[in-house]
């Protein structure tokens, strides 16, 4: 009866292989954008009055915004199709210096908002990436169930890209007069997994370096660039932070601005919680958490959150992952009853009970 049931699970519910998300499917006029309040938004209370919180989807991922209905300001992500690469300033946000998409895409996404890595007068505390509240104070990307992150595509904004190259009222040249001061304009990315925890590896990528992490060059991001972030391939949520060697009293002076053109997504063929890797999350998984109770370390067998320790966590995670298997690389779910999980919570109690005497 099981096979059966995997059968047809597998034949109406199997997902494609990898999915490439370039904004195509959004509806937009010509040269012109989308920065909320988005229709399907909350509105909630700000610091300086309400705001519209909301998210757009394309290619099944969700993308956060954030409209501020006393300024009348966005941040989180918008998305565009506007093409003008020469008019500088803020009138000018929501364009790529890149003119376009990528290959294939008219569209593209354009993000606004950071925290400053250390405290200043508009920020009173230095960032932290291992905090989870923090990171949910930056433009912030859900992915489709079932898929993790590979590849990103990014590039300046023309708004950010022309203030580093000219300067501005607020921000300086990059390279100074003579064109040898240390300049950087980093972008970083995070994760956090299924369980809400922050994961301990980041991605970052230069989108402007005069003299600081490459001596050799002096650039500023002007083409659609590839950033790998298999390293975060655990993430469930992504979150993306910029910083400036241009920045004073009020934190980074250089504009807060990137364009991400398209995201390459793969299934995922592990799942969660099958600890012993043998294609399912069962008693067996629950048996090798029991072997290895309040371990601590890097790779231990058991600690399927991959934080550290096996604790409770790791159980919550297969209980959320229960009797799901891989067929043909794809994640299926059969479902059960709840009681099957509570049994094999109870198991483990039991198993750490008979090792202990």
């Amino acid at each position: 009866m099981r096979t059966c049931l995997l059968l047809i699970l597998a034949i109406v519910s199997t997902p494609a292989s990898a999915e490439t998300v370039n904004f195509n499917d959004l509806s937009l006029a010509p040269h012109s954008y989308v920065s909320g309040p988005l229709p399907n938004a909350s509105t909630v209370d700000g610091p300086y009055g309400p705001q519209d919180v909301g998210t757009f989807t394309s290619g099944g991922a969700q993308f956060g915004n954030t409209y501020d209905e006393t300024f009348g300001s966005w941040s989180g992500f918008a998305y565009s199709d506007t093409t003008d690469t020469t008019t500088p300033g803020y009138t000018n946000q929501y364009s790529a210096i890149t003119g376009g998409g990528v290959p294939g895409s008219n569209n593209y996404a354009v993000a606004f908002g950071y925290l400053d890595q250390t405290a200043n007068q508009a920020q009173p505390f230095d960032f932290n990436p291992a905090d989870p509240a923090q990171l949910e104070q930056l433009p912030t990307i859900t992915l489709p169930t079932g898929y993790e992150i590979q590849n990103i595509d990014v590039t300046n904004s023309t708004y950010a890209a022309l203030s580093m190259l000219n300067g501005d009222s607020f921000a300086k040249k990059f390279g100074g007069p003579t064109g040898n001061d240390p300049d950087y304009f980093k972008l970083s990315v995070y994760g956090t997994d299924s369980a809400g925890h922050a994961l301990t590896n980041s991605v970052d990528f230069y989108l402007a370096d005069y003299q600081f992490a490459n001596k050799s060059l002096d650039y500023i991001v002007t083409t659609w660039q590839s950033v790998n972030l298999s390293a975060l391939s655990d993430a469930t949520h992504l979150y993306f932070n910029l910083s400036s060697s241009d920045a004073g009293d009020f934190g980074m002076n250089t504009p807060g601005f990137f364009a991400l053109g398209s995201m390459q997504l793969a299934a995922i063929t592990n799942i969660k919680g099958d600890v012993n890797n043998d294609g399912v999350v069962n008693g067996l998984d629950i048996n090798a958490v029991a072997s290895h109770w309040l371990q601590t370390g890097t790779g231990i067998q058991g600690d399927a959150n991959n934080d550290g320790v096996v604790n409770g966590l790791d159980i919550n995670l297969m209980a959320t992952h229960w009797l799901q298997t891989t067929d043909g690389g794809n994640a299926q779910t059969v479902p059960e009853p709840a009681t099957i999980v509570l049994a094999g919570a109870a198991g483990v109690a039991l198993l750490i009970y008979r090792r202990r005497q």
